[in-house]
């Protein structure tokens, strides 16, 4: 019994079969009329309208190996080959007189051949002409290789009748594509040794493969093909410059908002670090100042009681000497003069009265203490003469008065004596 590893295996080998050879050299013959031979010739030697798949800037890596012959002359060489035969009736208008073959390889055999150099490759291409113009019985009368679009190619020209005067139109048949594949294989295999034929239809069949995927194309049908898939390889790769394009933008603009988000966040840590910094200062500062203050306001202190107590001190000592000059002006030490306008001395004074005395002058409490006793003692003159009056009446009273009247006016007059009349 076969184990499952081997069914797979076998299952992955038919799958391979049933598909195209990626490492196959493929070659076409398609027949043209005079018209299309004329535009297929101009094409192959890029005269005229250029296809879009066509990068003209490598049109100098072109080669032209058998330069072609044009249209007129093929198809004089069909109608003299065709006249071999001793045909009754002449060559139609619309006759086929260019067999143009066309040598591509599988995607795998194309770097397989790139990597030969350009005398090798034509050399290849040559003999696989060569051999396949022998194998339909006809002449080699063009060979143009192409290196101007997405992968090298050769395009060959043959007259569409062979030497014996017979059409090769035969050649897109089944048997003939066939053995051309064999030819091609066998030519190349000289020159590239990894480029392999081509699955035949018949084994891909066998493998699984459908019959719409297994049928060849006509040279026209898979250049219209070809360029189907160029312009869908051209469309992808647009929209992949597209997308390339909107990645590389996006990238730019997140490199861009990653760059702005580290700034802000390096903003963010130096202007934190700058709070922190603004903080710490900020108490520094308030430390000092409050240490500061206490000191200041513990010198103020110490200084306000200094200056209270000298102020104390010197109050005392103003008020002392106050007290003294006050004492020397109430023993009539200072008196005014009689004509008005000043004072003097009432005495001869020491030094230290006249010092004492000079602190009223100081503090100009002088003329206002001497008015003051002035008028003190011009009022006591008044009441002790209102009163010597009133004792003499009274004194005159007591000797008409009886007992109980004298009594009554001793009490009246002892209340008297008590009256202080002192400034």
């Amino acid at each position: 019994m076969n184990s499952p590893e081997a069914a797979l295996m076998k299952n992955s080998t038919l799958d391979q079969l049933a598909e195209a050879n990626p490492k196959a050299i493929c070659v076409r013959v398609e027949p043209y009329g005079f018209t299309d031979a004329v535009r297929q010739i101009m094409h192959d030697r890029r005269i005229g309208y250029v296809p879009d798949n066509v990068n003209q800037a490598l049109g100098h890596l072109n080669e032209i190996v058998i330069e072609p012959i044009n249209a007129v002359e093929l198809r004089q060489i069909c109608r003299k080959r065709r006249e071999l035969r001793n045909t009754k009736r002449a060559m139609k208008s619309n006759a086929s007189v260019l067999s143009a073959g066309v040598i591509v390889f599988g995607r795998v055999a194309q770097k397989y051949f790139d990597q030969l150099d350009s005398k090798t490759q034509t050399e290849a291409f040559l003999r696989v002409a060569t051999d396949i113009a022998n194998y339909l019985n006809t002449t080699l009368v063009g060979l143009v290789i192409h290196r101007d679009e997405t992968s090298v190619h050769a395009h060959f020209c043959m007259p569409s009748f062979d030497l014996n005067g017979y059409p090769i139109s035969d050649a897109s048949s089944k048997s003939k594509i066939s053995g051309l594949q064999d030819i091609a294989a066998t030519a190349i295999a000289s020159f590239e040794s990894q480029v392999e034929r081509g699955h035949t239809k018949v084994s891909r069949i066998t493998n699984g493969a459908e019959h719409g995927d297994t049928d060849h194309l006509s040279l026209r049908d898979w250049k219209r093909l070809n360029k189907e898939r160029r312009d869908e390889l051209r469309r992808t790769e647009e929209e992949i410059a597209v997308l390339e394009t909107r990645r590389l933008l996006e990238s730019e603009r997140i490199e861009k908002l990653e760059a702005k988000q580290a700034a802000a966040e390096l903003a963010a840590s130096h202007a934190e670090k700058r709070a922190q910094e603004a903080d710490n200062e900020k108490e520094r500062i308030l430390t000092s100042a409050k240490l500061e203050g206490d000191a200041l306001k513990a010198q103020a202190c110490v200084e306000a009681t200094q200056i209270i107590e000298k102020a104390s001190q010197d109050a005392v000592s103003e008020v002392r000497q106050i007290d003294d000059a006050v004492a020397l002006l109430a023993a009539g030490t200072v008196e005014p003069k009689p004509e008005g306008g000043g004072y003097h001395w009432a005495r001869t004074v020491t030094d230290d009265e006249r010092a004492k005395v000079g602190v009223l002058v100081r503090h100009r409490l002088l003329g206002p203490l001497l008015d003051m006793f002035r008028r003190a003692t011009t009022e006591l003159v008044q009441k002790i003469e209102h009163f010597q009056r009133l004792i003499s009446r009274l004194e005159t009273l007591e000797e008409e008065m009886t007992r109980a009247q004298r009594e009554e006016l001793w009490d009246v007059k002892a209340s008297i004596d008590d009256e202080d009349y002192t400034l």
